[in-house]
């Protein structure tokens, strides 16, 4: 019997960078620098910052979820750690 490969949601950690990756479940805390931008600070040292977004997820399309990214892209350029 042979399988099929594609179908369903792949793994969490294939998409996650990595260093989320390498600090999964070690962040000490976390600061507010703005609403809805959050610096995690890990027992390492190393920082991640999380911009939030609110939108449907089904009733978006790819190129409206594209300009998001790049909102968030130029968003986290502008932060310093």
């Amino acid at each position: 019997m042979s399988t099929i490969g594609g179908i369903g949601v792949p793994p969490v950690a294939e998409n996650l960078p990595p260093v989320v990756l390498k600090n999964y479940g070690k962040w000490d805390t976390h600061e507010v620098i703005r609403p809805g931008v959050i610096r995690r600070i890990a027992e390492s040292g190393d920082t991640c910052h999380t911009v939030r977004i609110a939108m449907p997820p089904s009733r978006v399309s790819v190129a409206t979820m594209l300009e998001f990214c790049d909102s968030q892209t130029n968003t986290a350029a502008g932060i310093s750690g």
